[in-house]
């Protein structure tokens, strides 16, 4: 038996088993043309019938001399709310991310930053002159929760916490980036790496019966008897003024003026259905799972937006070896090979098969312990998201 998280489809295992689909059985007999591959048309060439080329991919335009800019926030430490151990950890994957891919680090204050801080970075970044560049990423590791968005009619919208407990929605850093308000990232590829939770519900996987059993990803907090570091939340359950423990009103925390009930973490309502598990052989049962009342998220133009997880539950990160999504992101970019062109869509869809594969270690808190997790993409790519070849790996 196989526990998988119950966002992750089937059609995600398809995905990671098609990969090199020219040397697998399903491919039609006769069909021996040699293809190659050019990263830098998008064409596929048949060797064998040159006036066959047909366009494979339409990329975005890298042919610039500046790669882009890259914006790292990670936030550990906080006014009242927990400390995120670990944290330090997705700071040095981030800037090893930006560093094999090519990406200039914007300077400045990066790490425990408030909200005017925050603020201030990214409005500065949004004045640039982008035209040199080809591109743009946003990262950030941190608390998150939700909370009422004005702009959004008041429903439910995900937040990101910064170092004195104020918080910033990752709809209004998108909209920052958009083409209106930065008009020199018109038609480029804009990404947004967010890890941090999306609510306090978590995932229990569910069991699936496989004809050859998958090894769980051990090598950073895979389960409480091989793995010593502990796996935590970025919501604390004991310390987070929006989680379920006491609130903390103060004066610069953004619900000071509002009631007590206004300030509590908006807990998702059961609404839709999940599968429950059932003897083998037993037909398949509902319950309901977390509907979360919130809007879509105002994904702009050629934007890219990396949940660490879905909306309205937990994101996890390692004690000892920092946040999932970062760790497998970093460690799957580390093995790219400088001389062939990286598919950015396919990188993460490798981050989400990974991700998929391990289980929490919170033998601390059973509620916590042996969860799932998989990461999420929403974008509004308008081409193909694939760096040409990097170079000498440095």
């Amino acid at each position: 038996m196989l526990s998988v998280s119950r966002f992750y489809t089937a059609s995600l295992y398809r995905g990671t088993r098609d990969i090199g689909v020219g040397h697998s059985q399903g491919m039609e007999s006769g069909v021996d043309q040699k293809l190659t591959k050019s990263s830098q048309t998008g064409r596929i060439s048949n060797t064998k019938c040159p006036e066959q080329d047909v366009l494979l991919v339409d990329p975005y335009d890298f042919s610039r001399d500046h790669r882009g800019y890259m914006i790292i926030i990670v936030n550990e430490t906080f006014k009242r709310q927990a400390f995120r151990h670990g944290a330090d950890k997705d700071e040095a994957y981030l800037s090893n991310i930006a560093y094999k891919l090519r990406l200039t680090v914007y300077k400045g204050k990066t790490t425990n930053m408030s909200f005017t801080e925050t603020k201030q970075l990214l409005e500065d970044v949004m004045c640039l002159d982008h035209s040199d560049s080809n591109m743009l990423v946003v990262a950030f590791s941190t608390h998150g929760l939700e909370r009422p968005n004005p702009k959004a009619e008041g429903k439910c919208d995900h937040a990101l916490v910064c170092s004195d407990d104020r918080w910033i929605f990752t709809s209004t850093i998108t909209e920052m980036f958009n083409d209106d308000n930065c008009p020199s990232l018109k038609n480029k590829p804009k990404l947004f790496i967010i890890q941090a939770c999306r609510g306090e519900e978590h995932d229990s996987g569910a069991d699936l019966l496989v004809s050859k059993k998958a090894a769980p990803d051990l090598t950073c907090g895979g389960n409480a008897e091989t793995q010593r570091f502990l796996d935590d939340s970025d919501v604390h359950f004991a310390m987070d003024s929006w989680a379920r423990g006491p609130v903390h009103l103060h004066d610069d925390f953004p619900a000071a003026a509002e009631n007590e009930s206004s300030a509590i973490h908006m807990v998702p309502q059961f609404t839709s259905t999940q599968l429950v598990d059932e003897p083998l052989g037993s037909s398949p049962q509902f319950k309901p799972f977390p509907f979360v009342d919130t809007p879509s998220l105002k994904c702009e133009n050629d934007q890219l937006v990396f949940y660490a997880i879905p909306p309205g539950m937990l994101a996890w990160r390692n004690t000892e070896k920092g946040s999932w999504m970062l760790y497998y992101l970093n460690k799957l970019v580390k093995k790219c090979d400088g001389r062939r062109p990286v598919n950015i869509l396919k990188l993460l869809l490798k981050v989400n098969a990974k991700m998929a594969l391990r289980t929490t270690n919170a033998p601390y808190d059973t509620n916590l312990d042996k969860k799932k997790a998989i990461s999420v993409v929403e974008h509004k790519l308008t081409r193909d998201l694939i760096f040409p070849p990097l170079g000498d790996d440095q």
